[in-house]
């Protein structure tokens, strides 16, 4: 009988893109280690997340709230640094983090724990994750680190979606990076309209799609514009209105560019939707004695922009977010969309 070995992943790796092995198999069942990872050597933390796959009679639903059939109780991870001429230079022992939970879903998150790597990362070195497996077997994949970038735009100290043009995010290409994905974040308080000291503060975040580079080497530019019917249209899809009494200020705006390597630019194409006739999705892994990505990302920030003028008025006044109860803050007055 045609059986299915399925495995767990990682959440999107740039946000990450959520995904889930599944391999085809009509050979006996052999123990298949599940290996996510996207190491940041702007980062002094750094995760792996191990699972095994699981392969039963009755396919997707034969492990998936069985702790035993996804997670390891034991293994050995290491993160290995090599310089340029290939040698070792440095080790890092990564560590179970139970802290670290897994949402609530389709497959039991009991037993659940990714390992934690503590340490910086020198982006000038590639790092390979070894894991040794109870049965002695061993796992491994290596990756190249994406280097330092800048995002160029926006310079000014407001950004402004609503214009004419939009808002322009620009930012310098990558060495070694291949894929980029734009987060623009807008940080607002909320509290009741009588009691401005009892607030909350919370995040608006829109995404850009993802954009693809057309070099490694860290030559030129890329921009994308993000105007006024994605980003208010967006906010008015995700946000509800506030409750009875309650009023919203918007705070400063925060522009994230993160930045993917080739590895993981392939995985997200091919864990895309299929469409067409093709029964079975492409598959890609770079882990040897498993399957998975190991990659690496790297993240370059601009923050602290006001909004301008006219996006603010757009947000308070405007026909997407007039009932999400946004205020205008003047030196005589809060104005709310009525």
């Amino acid at each position: 009988m045609k059986r299915g070995l399925l495995g767990l992943s990682l959440l999107s790796i740039l946000g990450f893109t959520a995904c889930n092995n599944e391999i085809d198999v009509n050979a006996p069942f052999e123990e298949t280690t599940v290996v996510y990872a996207a190491l940041d050597a702007g980062s002094s933390v750094n995760y792996i997340r191990i699972t095994r796959a699981y392969l039963g009679e009755e396919g997707i639903l034969g492990g998936n709230d069985v702790a035993d059939s996804l997670y390891y109780d034991s293994l050995n991870v290491q993160l290995l640094g090599r310089n340029a001429s290939g040698n070792v230079v440095s080790t890092f022992q990564a560590v179970q983090d139970p802290t670290v939970q897994m949402e609530e879903g389709f497959f039991t998150t009991e037993g659940y724990v990714v390992f934690r790597v503590n340490g910086n990362l020198n982006e000038e070195h590639s790092y390979e994750v070894v894991i040794q497996r109870p049965d002695g077997e061993t796992v491994r994949s290596e990756t190249g680190m994406v280097r330092e970038f800048r995002v160029t735009e926006p310079r000014f100290p407001t950004v402004n979606p609503a214009g004419t043009r939009g808002q322009e995010i620009a930012w310098d290409q990558a060495i070694y990076g291949r894929v980029y994905n734009v987060n623009f974040h807008m940080r607002y308080v909320e509290f009741p309209r009588n009691d401005k000291e009892d607030s909350t503060r919370h995040t608006f975040t829109y995404t850009l799609p993802y954009t693809t580079g057309d070099n490694l080497d860290g030559i030129g530019e890329i921009s994308s514009i993000i105007n006024k019917d994605q980003f208010f249209g967006s906010m008015a899809a995700q946000l509800a209105p506030p409750a009875v009494g309650y009023v919203r200020i918007p705070r400063r705006v925060d522009v994230e560019v993160v930045c993917g390597a080739e590895d993981l630019a392939t995985h997200i194409n091919v864990s895309q939707p299929q469409t067409g006739v093709l029964q079975d999705p492409p598959f890609f892994t770079n882990v040897e004695n498993g399957v998975g990505v190991v990659s690496s990302i790297r993240r370059s920030y601009v923050l602290g922009k006001r909004l301008a003028p006219a996006s603010i008025d757009e947000l308070v006044f405007g026909s997407y977010t007039c009932g999400l109860k946004f205020g205008k803050v003047t030196t005589q007055d809060t104005l709310f969309c009525q």
